[in-house]
């Protein structure tokens, strides 16, 4: 997934976010200041859900700014942080929003969100009739905001 920070003042920030290669200790601070799990908070972002995205831009600067504590994380506003996510992304979570030990009301909305995503992002012609799935994985996007990894070291690209 692609997340993008534009706050009010200063840069935007890009970065590619792959929730499966959080680091187990980042993960837990992640619960902790979500006040849930991991797979909620996941959903929360699919769901818009202000905490946890708000949470998710925290574990992103720190990347960047391995101290930074959640208290002092900025205000932003809501139209300033955006979640861009592809076709085979949004299947992937799909498959594991199905299975997430999440509430089921919590749960339906989830799979609601996904598939109304899925509808904007057809299927590529061909691969329907051929019985081929999508490609898996995220893609890289250029971006000039240095890019975030879960190793908590700054990228050095520009």
């Amino acid at each position: 997934m692609i997340i993008t920070y534009r706050p009010s003042e200063g840069d935007e920030q890009r970065w590619e976010f792959d929730p499966a290669k959080v680091l187990d200790d980042a993960a837990e601070d992640i619960e902790y200041h979500y006040r849930g799990t991991y797979d909620e908070w996941h959903v929360g972002i699919l769901q818009g859900q202000t905490r946890a995205r708000r949470v998710l831009l925290w574990h992103l600067q720190r990347e960047i700014h391995p101290t930074l504590a959640f208290a002092d994380l900025p205000r932003f506003e809501r139209g300033a942080f955006e979640v861009e996510l592809n076709r085979a992304e949004l299947l992937q979570m799909r498959k594991q929003s199905e299975t997430a030990a999440i509430a089921p009301a919590d749960k339906e909305r989830a799979l609601m969100w996904i598939d109304m995503e899925l509808a904007k992002h057809p299927e590529p012609e061909g691969v329907a009739s051929q019985g081929k799935a999508s490609p898996s994985g995220a893609t890289t996007t250029p971006s000039k905001s240095p890019s975030t990894s879960t190793s908590r070291r700054p990228s050095s690209k520009p």
